[in-house]
């Protein structure tokens, strides 16, 4: 799975408002790994896609053991299209 996999899905999450990284996992279909959640997996993701742009974070919500933070994608996230 590449980066613009999960920009992707995040595209298509976006269109139905607010998500979270668990909602970002289960589009993406982010596999457990060794020592991480699938959840863990789209946070990180998340985290990345903040640092450049893509998404701003928009609040929390409250989960099963701690707080869930909600994502909205940007002008920028929506429209980017990678150089060839």
């Amino acid at each position: 799975m590449t980066w613009m996999d999960v920009l992707e899905a995040v595209r298509k999450l976006s269109e139905a408002g607010e998500f979270t990284a668990p909602d970002l996992a289960k589009e993406a279909r982010i596999k457990k790994g060794e020592k991480s959640t699938a959840d863990q997996i789209a946070s990180a993701w998340l985290g990345k896609f903040c640092r450049w742009g893509y998404v701003i974070r928009k609040g929390t919500i409250p989960g099963q053991k701690k707080w869930i933070r909600m994502y909205e994608i940007t002008k920028f996230g929506r429209e980017f299209t990678p150089k060839e």
